[in-house]
């Protein structure tokens, strides 16, 4: 008898081509390959020229298949509730994402960008963006609600693609045969119009990174002061140790305080960060080349990024680790039980606290 193939783990890599890394419990991990397992939280990127492919465990209810263009970062967050219900939630920080969800039964999707949030109805969908938050989904099948920053709501499906800009969403209509046409156009338009407000948006995206880069650090001291607690939860997560909700209370309620005050500031800089990576790639083929609006030169900017800003992306990986094992401590009480109404103050990233709205 025929061994069976062996289920691919939620969050294995089944497809690189290029440069493919993760970021990752404050390290960097630069050689991502097929066969590897990212987990919830880690952020995946694909640099110039290079794909990915990501199993959050398809073929089962509430799984997903994902598909990373170049220059794309994301992380996600899924949980099995039950044998037909999974809750899943992607961050995508800047590209590109062709997604394929299974049936959701009575489970959850969601998807969010930096102008967008999406709730998706069991289906095949792209989320195209380009570094101004402009944004583009479109459907093969099913449909995606979206809504954007100032509560609009409009839906895409076959037929109905939908894009955002900061004047709002637009519906287009659009058949599924010219639908790949009309995401290669849109994409080319975006990104010419946006050559000229590239050094801008440089400007801007910097100019967060270095006035809330001292926010930042604050939170992320405060946060490594628990390493005690966070070693504790690391290495009984790592033993196969479940959790019961009636643990660790006292350590729970010290950490919890500090580890909202870092989603606060991480919330604030990674998606300048991710970005200012996508803008560091389009500089080198000479979009965006000029001077940002503290005199520095771009090249000089984008040539000093890694040296400079390095330790964030590592500092950023440390808070996301510490709500995975916080939420692993927590043993599957919704996060927005700990943080109560402050959560609404963390935007999109109460989408990965609070199961109720997902």
């Amino acid at each position: 008898m025929a061994s069976q193939e062996k289920p691919r783990q939620v969050g294995e890599v089944v497809y690189t081509e290029g440069k493919v890394s993760v970021h990752r419990a404050g390290k960097t991990i630069t050689a991502l390959d097929i066969g590897d397992v990212v987990h919830a939280y880690d952020v995946v990127m694909t640099g110039p020229a290079s794909l990915a492919q990501v199993d959050l465990g398809s073929g089962r209810p509430g799984g997903a298949f994902i598909r990373l263009s170049e220059n794309t970062a994301f992380y996600f967050d899924t949980k099995e509730l039950s044998v037909e219900q999974r809750r899943t939630v992607l961050q995508l920080l800047s590209g590109s994402i062709a997604v394929k969800v299974e049936k959701l039964a009575g489970g959850s999707f969601s998807a969010v960008s930096d102008t967008a949030v999406l709730g998706v109805r069991g289906t095949e969908f792209v989320i195209d963006t380009i570094p101004d938050g402009s944004i583009l989904v479109s459907c093969v099948e099913g449909a995606v609600a979206i809504q954007g920053p100032e509560g609009q709501t409009a839906t895409a499906q076959p037929g109905k693609a939908v894009t955002g800009r900061e004047a709002g969403l637009v519906t287009a209509t659009v058949t599924v045969s010219e639908l790949a046409r009309f995401r290669s156009s849109w994409r080319q338009d975006s990104f010419a119009s946006f050559a000229d407000q590239a050094v801008r948006y440089s400007s801007g995206y910097a100019t967060t990174l270095d006035t809330k880069r001292g926010a930042f650090d604050a939170a992320l001291a405060s946060l490594r002061s628990q390493e005690a607690t966070l070693s504790l939860w690391r290495e009984a997560k790592a033993s196969g140790k479940a959790p019961r909700f009636s643990e660790w209370t006292t350590e729970k309620k010290a950490l919890g305080g500090v580890l909202f005050e870092s989603l606060k500031a991480l919330f604030i800089m990674e998606r300048p960060y991710y970005r200012l990576l996508e803008l560091k790639s389009l500089h080198g083929r000479g979009t965006g080349v000029g001077t940002l609006q503290d005199d520095r030169s771009t090249t000089d900017f984008f040539n000093q990024f890694d040296a400079r800003y390095g330790s964030l992306a590592d500092g950023m990986a440390n808070v996301r680790e510490a709500l995975l094992l916080f939420a692993w401590a927590s043993a599957g009480s919704p996060l927005g039980d700990f943080f109560g109404a402050k959560a609404e103050s963390l935007g999109s990233g109460a989408l990965f606290l609070n199961g109720d709205n997902w």
